[in-house]
């Protein structure tokens, strides 16, 4: 289980909107230290219930980040979003990766980021 005092989230207005969340990981992922893993989750399983969103959580050694305008489970912007993110934080993979997830999840899905499919 993670615990970090900081967590860095994306602002409200970039909500929904992949090319907002791709640059604020680019602008803000040396701030969470080390990437360790990638949880996303389906708004049915989403911690936060005050919205209908996708939440991927970047889990880091230093913090954590919140982006909420990605998505997976097919080939759209959303994920092809998500494939950056990914990429920027090392993890070698493509589109096929990201779009084998269930978009609808009823639990969180775990990416390690040390393990490369």
């Amino acid at each position: 289980m993670y615990c970090h005092t900081e967590i860095i989230a994306e602002p409200k207005e970039n909500w929904g909107t992949t090319h907002k969340s791709v640059g604020f990981a680019e602008q803000n992922v040396s701030r969470i230290g080390e990437p360790l893993s990638v949880v996303l989750y389906s708004p049915k399983v989403c911690p936060d219930k005050r919205f209908n969103w996708n939440l991927v959580r970047i889990i880091g050694e230093d913090a954590e980040m919140y982006l909420y305008g990605l998505n997976w489970g097919y080939g759209g912007e959303g994920p092809r979003g998500l494939l950056k993110v990914l990429k920027i934080l090392g993890l070698n993979v493509n589109l096929s990766f990201v779009a084998k997830f269930e978009m609808d999840s009823p639990i969180p899905i775990e990416i390690d980021l040390n393990q490369e499919e």
